[in-house]
């Protein structure tokens, strides 16, 4: 039995919303994918601030009620509140310059140091408007909140106050959740908050999601995984190094029998893209074949690199020189960037494994999941036959000569 499919359904770009979401939900419901991640901030359903999307939200979450497919609710985007983000940093669009409560309170700190009553009020007013869709079972109350730029301490106390009002006004009808960036605050905001907090996996702290996700699960119970992707800065949608991150987080999640697969981010280069449909195809396919996994090993696998080693990383330089570039015209942003420069250092000291090897046991048998990011000629006796290679579903006798990939060996 296979866990449920899930995906980012963000924003749309050319103001046709509630077509391009309907358009998106039918991909969804042809795909098998039943959970998404919807957005009412700045750049997407701005039902919170802006009445006219009230209703384009009721018609989406009706929608998806139809095509049976769950969606999570997130009330709030970081972007929202900085005057200044890395990515946005010109864009005042959307940004705290043009939030409704600017004006009121002027620094963002202020807005967060009480529970504004009007705040509080717009967003009764939309959990009141979803409430008779069972299909809505999360409210995220912040999408990646450790990256406001405030005290911690202070939006975590904000975020349990919202918390502590909605539980009061809506008894258990809602599970609320709330999102972070960085791996290193995780211990420290999911025992300070009074929801389920969710650490998003771009490659942070190791480079294939299989690992991110036992380096979460190690930590913490996991409600969903609501962003995944190798790259946040750009989707890189046809690199093979985004294709087998995809597919580790995919058979990661069935591995460790997660309710969800982990939702990836570039969802609309992922639902326009043949290649990842079919990669999505290819895991219910065979997902839906195995059983329940009752156990996982890791296993140190020995093995020789064979042809070109494959270690230049040109999207990750990409993304060094941005940074720079936006430092070098905005030299004060870097107090900004600390947090994030120290998790990049520290990601680079943490030990990478060119090969991922475990043993997938059921009750009755087991099979080998195997990732390896060079061409490799593996040094050891495989006690089984075959071989799948999930980039396009093909089975094959077993040899011990692989290319760059991620495999089921059975």
């Amino acid at each position: 039995m296979y866990n449920k499919m899930a995906i980012n359904l963000g924003w749309s770009g050319d103001g046709k919303i509630e077509e391009n979401y309907y358009k998106w939900l039918n991909i969804c419901k042809k795909h098998n994918i039943n959970f998404v991640r919807i957005f009412l901030c700045s750049w997407s359903i701005n039902a919170l601030y802006n009445k006219k999307y009230i209703t384009v939200l009721n018609n989406v979450i009706s929608y998806a009620l139809e095509k049976k497919i769950e969606v999570c609710i997130v009330l709030n985007n970081f972007v929202d509140y900085n005057v200044k983000n890395y990515s946005d940093i010109n864009d005042k669009r959307f940004s705290w310059l043009s939030n409704p409560y600017y004006n009121k309170y002027k620094k963002q700190k202020k807005f967060f140091q009480i529970l504004d009553n009007n705040y509080l009020s717009r967003v009764i007013n939309i959990l009141e408007l979803i409430y008779k869709y069972d299909n809505v079972k999360y409210i995220e109350v912040m999408n990646e909140i450790d990256q406001i730029h405030c005290s911690n301490n202070i939006l975590i106390n904000w975020a349990n106050l919202l918390i502590e009002n909605l539980t009061k006004k809506f008894q258990d009808r809602y599970i609320y959740t709330c999102s972070i960036s960085n791996h290193m605050l995780f211990t420290k905001f999911k025992e300070k908050m009074n929801c389920y907090v969710d650490l998003h996996m771009y490659s942070f702290p190791y480079e294939n999601a299989i690992e991110n996700i036992e380096y979460i699960m190690d930590k913490h119970n996991v409600l969903y995984l609501g962003e995944y992707a190798k790259h946040s800065d750009s989707s890189y949608i046809n690199d093979m190094d985004s294709k087998m991150y995809f597919i580790s987080g995919l058979w990661g999640s069935y591995f460790y029998n997660l309710t969800y697969t982990p939702m990836h981010w570039w969802w609309e280069e992922t639902l326009n893209d043949s290649d990842y449909l079919s990669l999505i195809d290819i895991y219910n396919l065979i997902s839906g074949k195995l059983d329940t996994v009752k156990k996982v090993e890791k296993i140190n696998l020995l093995y020789k690199i064979y042809g070109e080693l494959n270690t230049f990383n040109q999207s990750e330089k990409n993304k060094i020189k941005e940074r720079l570039n936006n430092l070098i015209k905005h030299p004060l942003f870097v107090i900004n960037e600390l947090k994030s420069i120290k998790k990049f250092i520290i990601k680079k000291g943490i030990k990478q494994h060119g090969v991922i090897f475990r043993k997938i046991m059921f009750d009755n048998g087991y099979i080998y999941y195997l990732e390896c990011n060079n061409n490799i000629m593996i040094n050891e006796k495989i006690d089984k036959k075959y071989i799948i290679d999930l980039k396009n579903g093909k089975k094959r006798k077993y040899t011990n000569k692989l290319e760059k990939g991620n495999y089921l060996i059975f």
